[in-house]
């Protein structure tokens, strides 16, 4: 931590420097002091404190008062009060009041100086762990209440015991209306068992993260594909099952169906090119072939009339041809 800014309050001006000293002897630690409450409530409103000490008995306004009213005010700072001994009923009130912690006066003012120590040390720390917290639990609030996924979490028993509003968004329902709800009734019964099995694989630490694709269905009984990925959390405070994100691929699937149907356009025309392909390569076959008969007959025909007018030309016989009228 960097330094430790502490408020301290009494109406004790020695006691005042002498806890400042000792608190500032290491750097540790910056202290301002006031004597009396209504003191402190104007430094409040100038300052920056990391932890308010205040004394209980004071004049005008005790510490429980000065507590309260900080509290009332909308103050969440740390708030440590110093009580006498013998007043366990101070320390009662104080902790019903917003009191993170008290220490007693009295006794070995060195060990109490390093109770004192201590105590601010530790109630700064789990102050700023808290609203480290605090903060964080805020932003990812923020980011579930706008994200444009629908995020459901789905506890022990298969019952929805959150749902983000974008889930209103897009499937119609009115708010909140999903939760306690069994999810599976938001599927398509062509989906659910898929749907169910992911959910059995993520519960069991089978399934890493990968997605699945669903049809959920509207408000309206119509259907919208879906991509799902989740996450088992167990024993978490508010979480403690399976949180389920989903998003719409409504363009995607449509955009793959129209390549689909595409590719199954494409694939069709060139089987049919194929097949015509095949056709003309056949009837080239055929043509060749007949071309080659031809070209064969041709030849014996002209070896026939060279044989025969050989036969005549050097025939020793006279021939003579007539016509039908002879």
């Amino acid at each position: 931590l960097s330094v430790i800014h502490v408020l301290y309050v009494d109406d004790e001006p020695a006691l005042l420097d002498l806890t400042r000293l000792y608190l500032e002897r290491t750097g540790e630690f910056s202290v301002d002091t006031v004597l009396s409450a209504r003191e402190a409530l104007g430094k409040l409103k100038n300052g920056q404190y990391d932890v308010i000490l205040s004394d209980y008995q004071m004049p005008e306004m005790d510490g429980i008062q000065f507590l309260q009213q900080i509290r009332k005010e909308g103050s969440i700072l740390p708030f440590i009060i110093f009580t006498g001994r013998g007043r366990e009923e101070v320390v009662i009130e104080a902790i019903n009041s917003g009191a993170d912690s008290y220490i007693q006066k009295g006794g070995n003012p060195r060990a109490q100086f390093a109770d004192l120590e201590q105590k601010l040390r530790q109630t700064v720390r789990r102050s700023h762990a808290e609203r480290a917290l605090r903060e964080a639990e805020a932003r990812y609030r923020a980011i579930f209440q706008h994200s444009s996924d629908i995020t459901w979490i789905i506890d022990k028993t298969g019952r929805i015991t959150y749902d983000t509003p974008s889930s209103a968004r897009i499937l119609g329902y009115p708010a909140g209306s999903l939760i306690g709800r069994n999810p599976l009734e938001y599927i398509s019964p062509d989906d659910r068992d898929r749907f169910q099995g992911f959910l059995v694989q993520v519960s069991d630490g089978k399934n890493p993260g990968a997605p699945l694709e669903v049809r959920m269905r509207r408000s309206d009984g119509g259907y919208l594909w879906v991509e799902s990925v989740a996450s088992h959390i167990p024993g978490v405070k508010d979480v403690d099952g399976i949180v389920v994100t989903t998003r719409l691929i409504e363009d995607r699937r449509q955009a793959e169906d129209a390549l689909k149907k595409k590719h199954e356009e494409l694939t069709a025309a060139f089987e049919q090119l194929t097949a015509t392909e095949e056709e003309l390569r056949q009837n080239y076959n055929e043509l060749a072939t007949s071309e080659r008969k031809l070209a064969e007959s041709e030849h014996l025909i002209r070896a026939s009339e060279a044989y025969l007018r050989c036969v005549i030309t050097d025939a020793r016989e006279g021939i003579t041809a007539y016509d039908t009228d002879m």
